[in-house]
This record gives structure tokens, C-alpha cells and sequence, in this order.
């Protein structure tokens, strides 16, 4: 993915929790399918032990997230 297509999400376990969790009171599974699994998978990573890694999302699966969530992952 190029930068005009996706967008790199380099995000704290403290943002990326958060994020989460205002995602969850919007029906993520069902609405932000794609959003919801990425985010999900990274932090599952953390919590095995794994660094912080960027999360690459292509911005078609972002431009409809609630605001208070982009807030959270920082996306404008």
C-alpha cells in the first residue's frame, strides 16, 4: 500500500486501548470490520510480549470512524 491509499498507525498500548474502547459502543464487528481486527491483533501482540508495531490500514477502512476514535489513533 502506498501512502495516498493507507495510513501507518504507529500508536502507545495506552492510545491503542483506548481507541478500542470507543470503537466498541459502535458495533466494530459489524461496522468497522477491518479496523476492528487490525487494531485487535496488535494488541494482542503487546500482550504476548511483542514491541509496539505500526499498524498499516488502508484509509477507506478509517475515513468512517467515529471522530472520537480517529482522535484516539491521532487520524485526522
Amino acid at each position: 500500500m502506498d501512502t495516498l491509499t493507507a495510513i501507518t498507525l504507529t500508536l502507545t498500548t495506552e492510545r491503542l486501548e483506548r481507541a478500542i474502547e470507543l470503537l466498541g459502543g459502535y458495533h466494530p464487528k459489524t461496522l468497522y470490520p477491518q479496523a476492528w481486527r487490525m487494531l485487535n491483533a496488535e494488541l494482542e501482540r503487546r500482550k504476548l510480549g511483542a514491541a509496539g508495531h505500526p499498524i498499516v490500514i488502508a484509509r477507506r477502512h478509517l475515513s468512517d470512524l467515529p471522530f472520537a476514535v480517529k482522535e484516539a489513533l491521532q487520524v485526522s
